[in-house]
């Protein structure tokens, strides 16, 4: 894949400012290719946060970049998504024709609220190729 998490779980919570959201560094990627995002997550018991995986396509040039839309902002955390259980989410979509930069993150969203989640074993890939592009530093 082009990017996956470390060993360790990422984990946000509403208890900690800083815990609240995770962006990692941007991925350099093709345009027009396939993708896919999948991750294995669980919502805490009694959480009461927004719970968000979000993926943005960039189009960088010398001069600047501009962001195009979606392709993926999904709330995790709806109320019929049962919580204290391990979860796979999986997505898959085509990068716009000018996209050469993907972002990826992880939010838990709401104001003077109990809640918290762990995102584990998450990957970017390409979909259908057999090549990779090297990871990015974290």
């Amino acid at each position: 894949g082009l990017f996956r998490s470390a060993p360790t779980s990422i984990i946000l919570s509403t208890e900690v400012s800083f815990l609240q959201f995770v962006r990692f560094e941007d991925v350099p990627v093709r345009p027009a290719t396939r993708m896919r995002l999948s991750f294995w997550y669980i919502i805490g018991q009694g959480n009461a946060g927004e719970c968000r995986a979000r993926v943005v396509e960039y189009c960088d040039r010398p001069n600047g970049y501009f962001r195009q839309l979606g392709p993926l902002d999904h709330e995790l955390s709806g109320k019929d998504v049962p919580q204290g259980q391990w979860l796979l989410f999986e997505h898959e979509w085509e990068t716009e024709r000018d996209t050469n930069t993907l972002a990826v993150d992880f939010r838990l969203l709401g104001m003077n609220v109990v809640g918290g989640f762990w995102v584990d074993d998450w990957k970017l890939e390409y979909v259908g190729r057999d090549h990779e592009l090297n990871k990015p530093h974290r």
